[in-house]
Order: structure tokens, then C-alpha cells, then sequence
């Protein structure tokens, strides 16, 4: 009799994927999927605020700012630059010029370098 159930056990566990399913507690596969969830929401979210460009704001400091694509340094830069009336900034010199600054002021938010600069 128990050989019999053992066969039958082996015969329905074709797979790989069948035995690790009847070897697998609910609970655990319960859990793995939580998990899988929570990293793709995760990493969709980071995903998608990357591509739309909310990387970096007035609040972000000059370190976030030197490590951000260059799309985003001069969106904000353009930004920032009209918000604060410093239109120096919004030319070709001007973006260099952040670079070179922020580097120097790693700690130092981007409003704040801007509410700073004359």
C-alpha cells in the first residue's frame, strides 16, 4: 500500500514545478508571493518616477542633483531658474556652472543655492 501511494505521487510529480508544489507549504508560497508583489510595486514605482522626471525638486540637494541624468539637471535647472528670476541660468554657461558649484556644496539644497546665487 505505501508502495503504491509513493508511485502514484511520483507518476502526478512530472515536473519540477509539481514537486515543488506539493513539497511547498501554503503559507510559504503565500508569503514568496507577498514578497514578489512587494518588489515589483516596488521597483515599478522607482520605474516610473524615474521616466517621468520626478527625480529631483527644489528640496534635493546639490549631491542628488550631480547624480541625476543630465534631462534632469536641466529640467531644473530651467525650472529654478524662472522660479528665482535668474536667467543667467537658463543658458548654455549656466548649467556648467550648477555642476560646478553643487560639487563643492554637496549638502546644500538646490532652493537654497538658487535663493543664494546672484
Amino acid at each position: 500500500m505505501i508502495e503504491q501511494s509513493q508511485t502514484q505521487r511520483d507518476d502526478h510529480a512530472s515536473t519540477p514545478f509539481d514537486i515543488c508544489a506539493t513539497v511547498v507549504h501554503p503559507t510559504t508560497r503565500r508569503t514568496a508571493r507577498r514578497i514578489v508583489a512587494t518588489l515589483a510595486l516596488t521597483i515599478g514605482s522607482a520605474l516610473l518616477a524615474t521616466a517621468c522626471g520626478g527625480g529631483l525638486s527644489e528640496d534635493s540637494t546639490c549631491k542628488d542633483y550631480l547624480a541625476a541624468s543630465a534631462d534632469q539637471q536641466q529640467s531644473i535647472v530651467m525650472q529654478l531658474a524662472g522660479k528665482y528670476d535668474k536667467p543667467d541660468y537658463a543658458t548654455p554657461l549656466g548649467m556648467p556652472q550648477v555642476a560646478y558649484s553643487c560639487a563643492a556644496l554637496p549638502d546644500t539644497t538646490l532652493g537654497e543655492y538658487f535663493k543664494t546665487r546672484s
